[in-house]
Order: C-alpha cells, then sequence, then structure tokens
C-alpha cells in the first residue's frame, strides 16, 4: 500500500501580515536577557521579517502578541488577518481566543508534532 506524505501548506501570505507564525522557544538552560528564560518569535509569512520577544514566563505570552498586533495596526494602518501557531497551552487558551476576536485575527493550529505545516527556515544565500 503506497502512503502518501503530508500535504504542502496551501496557505502562503499575499501581503505583509496576512499570515503570521508564531513559536515559543525555550526554558533555556540559562537566564539571559534581563532573566528571561523564553523567547517569543513572530515570523512574517510575506517578508520573511522576524520578531523577538525575550519573556521570564509562559504567561506573558498574551501580552506580547497584544503587543505585537497594536504594533501592526498602528504602523500598517491594518492589522494581522491569521496567527498560526502550535498547539501549546500558551497560545490555545481563553485569553489569546479573546484577544485574536478582539482584534479581528483568524488563529489557525497546526498539528501537533507535526513540522509539516511550519514553515521551513532558508538557510544560506
Amino acid at each position: 500500500m503506497h502512503r502518501t506524505s503530508f500535504p504542502k501548506s496551501v496557505t502562503r501570505a499575499r501581503e505583509a501580515v496576512e499570515l503570521i507564525h508564531a513559536d515559543l522557544c525555550g526554558p533555556m538552560q540559562d537566564d539571559s536577557v534581563r532573566g528571561s528564560r523564553y523567547f517569543l518569535l513572530l515570523k512574517d509569512d510575506y517578508s520573511h521579517m522576524k520578531t523577538e520577544y525575550f519573556i521570564k514566563n509562559k504567561s506573558e505570552v498574551k501580552d506580547y502578541l497584544q503587543n505585537f498586533l497594536k504594533r501592526c495596526e498602528k504602523i500598517l494602518t491594518r492589522g494581522v488577518q491569521t496567527l498560526r501557531t502550535d498547539n501549546g497551552l500558551e497560545f490555545v487558551n481563553r485569553e489569546v481566543r479573546e484577544l485574536t476576536s478582539s482584534h479581528g485575527v483568524r488563529h489557525e493550529k497546526t498539528v501537533p508534532y507535526s513540522r509539516t505545516e511550519r514553515p521551513k527556515e532558508k538557510t544560506g544565500p
């Protein structure tokens, strides 16, 4: 029996902040910037521009997401349309659901433990 591979994601952005990928990394073995143990990475699918926030606790994710969403609305005069995350509890909770809803953001969650839906980082020139 032939098994097909995972389909490639067909959802690609056609303009800035149409699709933002978010991931929380950590905890780090040693504290870094101002005692931070984690960093929140936000990547624009269209421009590949990245924003990192160094945070001490997972509970701070919602506050930094809110800051990022407001910044996009102010600078670009349009908001994020879709936020794509894993199923980590720091992203899948009532506070983040209310935040994305209040900003009109669609929250997509990837399949647990599947890197096939996550964008591959471009390496080299």
